[in-house]
């Protein structure tokens, strides 16, 4: 969109809700977190000890925990995930 003087503005901003943007002082990467593991706990039958750890090896393998969670060979459905995590 260009404005009067011919110049471009920006029509929308996307924002990085992965802690970019939230201090983990406030609660919600924690909450996040705790989210992700409980619901690999459910879906891959783990006990939340062995899902945390499998999320955090996850992350590390790919810096995005579903895009590791696949190259460490399970099957994510990504909106699912999010969703569950995001939720509550």
């Amino acid at each position: 969109m260009a404005s009067e003087g011919g110049e471009r503005k920006p029509e929308c901003l996307l924002f990085d809700l992965d802690g970019t943007l939230y201090l983990d002082s406030d609660g919600y990467v924690g909450h996040c977190r705790a989210r992700a593991g409980e619901y690999l706990a459910k879906k891959l039958g783990m006990t939340k000890e062995e899902a945390e750890e499998k999320r955090k090896l996850a992350l590390k393998t790919s810096n995005q925990t579903v895009k590791g969670l696949r190259a460490l060979g399970y099957e994510i459905d990504d909106v699912e995930f999010v969703t569950y995590m995001r939720d509550g």
